[in-house]
């Protein structure tokens, strides 16, 4: 499964992005820390597997750190068996 979501630390990056979100009428009902992220998806039976933001993201494909935003991808594997 792979899940974006919004860390709940504080960017102040991210101010003007959670102002034009509101303005489009799709804003930011809730955010998580990344060990948040890890209990709710284990209470649910996944193991997460990565959990980068954007300032990984800068710097593994841009080359350069800076870029931040409160953004943050999950990708997590079901513990339950497949048939």
């Amino acid at each position: 499964m792979v899940v974006t979501y919004q860390d709940s630390a504080f960017a102040p990056e991210s101010a003007l992005l959670d102002v034009l979100v509101r303005v489009v009428g799709e804003p930011f009902r809730g955010r998580m820390s990344p060990d948040e992220v890890r209990a709710v998806l284990a209470r649910h039976g996944w193991t997460v597997e990565s959990d980068e933001g954007s300032d990984v993201w800068s710097e593994r494909y841009l080359g350069e750190a800076g870029y931040r935003t409160n953004e943050r991808l999950v990708v997590a594997r079901s513990r339950r068996e497949r048939h």
